[in-house]
């Protein structure tokens, strides 16, 4: 797990000693935990999870998955967003031409669209 949490330290390129203030506790143990010398604990794990949310627990603790976590669930959102985006651009266009034109609407509290 330690070559793990020294990939999270490049990633977020940020030093070791930057990394134990984040997680509030004494470099020389966080270097312990680094060099593999000793067990990193439970605690300092969540301290790492809660200060870097997008780093994927599975990644973590096990190896398995990507180490940012959700990539294709955010790859598919923003395409999601891109779409609903470029419809409501659609719109605000039909609304401006409408009024450009001035046209009135249907009827009493029908909608220009």
């Amino acid at each position: 797990m330690y070559k793990r949490v020294t990939k999270i330290i490049e990633y977020k390129k940020i030093t070791p000693n930057g990394m134990a203030r984040l997680l509030n506790m004494n470099q020389p143990t966080l270097a312990r935990y680094l060099s593999g010398e000793r067990t990193m604990p439970s605690d300092v794990i969540i301290k790492i999870l809660t200060a870097f949310p997008e780093i994927s627990a599975e990644w973590l603790m096990r190896g398995e998955g990507d180490m940012i976590k959700d990539r294709a669930t955010n790859s598919e959102e923003i395409e999601k967003l891109k779409l609903e985006l470029a419809r409501k651009d659609g719109m605000v266009d039909i609304l401006l031409t409408q009024l450009k034109d001035n046209k009135p609407s249907g009827g009493a509290g029908e909608p220009l669209v």
